[in-house]
């Protein structure tokens, strides 16, 4: 199953890996969520996925597409096409003020897969970068062995502080892009976007004795920040190797 969203910078070669790692049976708390890509990849291989935002927007988007996936299709085909860059810029700075759940979410979705680094609120139109089957991949939508939840606060550590805690289940965080500190980005984020400040969440990690995952793009510091854990290099392939040089993502666990 193909997520209908689509997040070019967490966009993921571990699905193997992960499947490896996670028990089928599992119940897996994921947080982080947006594009879905690896929770419904493991949803389908028999996981039960529980997915936490605490962004409203994403919570409203992936509630619509359980509820009725064909009406955010059809109310999204109605905008078609969107080939004027200074209309899209337009749909990026208004969409969020839309009155309608399946207008705001269809909006999410354009914008989504319409922009170059796949954010809603920002990035540059990409005449190209839209695919037709995306609307096929909204409109046979079935999430099974999932649930989605609104987690209450503005961002990390908040969020971290407030994991959910069952040492029978499994934490899993694809946050995929390592930045130190919070960045002046994180004043200019869209509502679809949740900023991590990623030595707070290691910290928090440290602390739990429950099992977790987490997922980041290849980066000396994060090899440095979870040395003492178990550290997976995966290639441009999906494959598990040794050579650093061959390393594109790297899946770290505390078991």
């Amino acid at each position: 199953m193909k997520s209908p969203l689509q997040d070019k910078v967490r966009a993921s070669k571990a699905l193997r890996c992960l499947k490896e790692k996670i028990p089928q049976g599992s119940i897996v708390q994921s947080y982080l969520f947006f594009a879905g890509n690896i929770e419904l990849g493991l949803s389908q291989a028999n996981r039960f996925i529980i997915g936490h935002t605490n962004r409203p927007v994403v919570y409203e988007f992936w509630k619509c597409a359980a509820d009725d996936p064909r009406r955010i299709s059809q109310i999204a085909r109605s905008f078609l096409p969107i080939d004027d860059p200074e209309a899209f810029k337009l749909f990026q700075q208004t969409w969020i003020n839309c009155s309608d759940p399946y207008i705001r979410s269809a909006l999410l979705f354009l914008l989504n897969r319409s922009s170059e680094n796949g954010t809603v609120s920002s990035g540059k139109l990409m005449l190209d970068s839209f695919n037709p089957l995306a609307f096929s991949y909204l409109e046979n939508l079935k999430l099974d062995n999932f649930h989605i939840i609104l987690d209450e606060g503005e961002g990390y550590p908040n969020l971290t502080e407030n994991f959910y805690t069952d040492e029978t289940e499994i934490l899993l965080v694809p946050a995929c892009v390592f930045k130190r500190g919070l960045s002046a980005r994180a004043k200019l984020r869209g509502p679809e976007e949740t900023i991590v400040d990623h030595q707070k969440m290691q910290k928090t990690l440290q602390e739990t004795k429950q099992k977790w995952v987490i997922l980041y793009k290849k980066h000396p510091e994060i090899l440095e920040l979870y040395g003492d854990h178990n550290i997976i290099m995966i290639d441009a392939y999906g494959r598990e190797t040794k050579n650093q040089k061959r390393c594109e993502e790297l899946v770290i666990a505390n078991f």
